[in-house]
């Protein structure tokens, strides 16, 4: 009944059946659970508290592998990794389900994005490359593809050139200049934080030929 409520949008009313299913089985954790995430759904800073109450007065009274499973999918959802790794830690390895193997991993995959996101935020991009070489299990991840990718930009030597013209008006031959100049630079990465360029400017400038004809 909640779940066809949520479809029509009476998410109000889908919260009430779920706290009366609840009520009638206070220790069964996936009624708890839908509810949990009927609040966090909601997204303010109440509702999310109120989400993690209906799972932390489940745990109180009912510590069984599938109420500690539930439990860390809610804090999984809500961010907050640490809580859902010692929830699911408390259950022995051996008892683990596929699902909680699975979160597992999306747990501690999330948390290393994180890291290699606030390391490129910093400009840290050799902390990042050493990071990638340390873990390689997780290179098949489309997120850690791409941000190889950006190292890989990073180690790429880059030419630059570009065309300046420069005129300074005045008499043939005394105080005119036409210029032309062509920087060229090449930029060699040595790491992927410090690069190495080298600039060489061609410039060719023309004072024009005096006019002996009008020359006084």
């Amino acid at each position: 009944q909640a779940q066809r409520l949520i479809e029509t949008g009476d998410k109000t009313a889908a919260a009430r059946n779920l706290q009366q299913a609840v009520d009638l089985n206070p220790g069964y954790p996936w009624f708890r659970y839908d509810l949990a995430t009927l609040l966090d759904d909601q997204g303010d800073a109440g509702s999310k508290q109120s989400a993690r109450a209906i799972m932390d007065e489940g745990l109180s009274l009912n510590k069984g592998q599938e109420m500690r499973f539930a439990s860390a999918l809610l804090a999984a959802r809500q961010d907050r990794r640490t809580d859902a790794l010692v929830l699911m830690n408390a259950v022995p390895k051996t008892e683990w389900t596929e699902g909680m193997s699975a979160l597992e991993k999306r747990v501690r995959h999330g948390a290393y994005l994180n890291s290699l996101r606030t390391l490129e935020q910093k400009g840290q991009f050799n902390a990042v490359a050493t990071a990638l070489g340390d873990t390689p299990r997780w290179r098949a991840e489309p997120e850690i593809q791409e941000i190889e990718k950006g190292l890989r930009r990073k180690q790429q030597v880059r030419v630059r050139m570009s065309y300046e013209n420069a005129l300074i008006d005045g008499d043939e031959g005394v105080s005119k200049i036409n210029s032309d100049e062509i920087p060229l630079q090449i930029d060699l990465p040595l790491d992927f934080e410090k690069t190495l360029f080298v600039r060489v400017d061609t410039l060719n400038a023309n004072a024009g030929r005096v006019n002996l004809t009008t020359t006084t």
